[in-house]
């Protein structure tokens, strides 16, 4: 999916080297020999077992010395900040 809506968000410089595209992660992925595959925010809302999943679907299509960057946050344990922020979190 490269619409000029996703296009305006790729510098310049690298309007031909990347591709933002959407699809059903528990699919086998479409792109298929990607220097690099890019998963922001997906994996915190998922339990290991989906994760793990979405993953694999991921093993077909790598070639080697392909990258898989997550970009995601982690909670930290309960009670171990101030109240009020922790209810934001959770």
């Amino acid at each position: 999916m490269r619409t000029p809506e996703v296009l305006g968000k790729i510098p310049e410089p690298y309007n031909s080297r990347i591709s933002l595209t959407a699809h059903d992660f528990f699919n086998e992925q479409p792109v298929v020999g990607a220097d690099v595959y890019f998963f922001r925010h997906i994996f915190h809302n998922w339990p290991d077992l989906y994760c793990i999943k979405i993953l694999r679907a991921l093993i077909p299509a790598l070639k080697p010395g392909a990258k898989v960057l997550i970009n995601d946050g982690v909670a930290p344990e309960p009670g171990t900040m101030d109240i009020y922020e922790d209810k934001l979190i959770r």
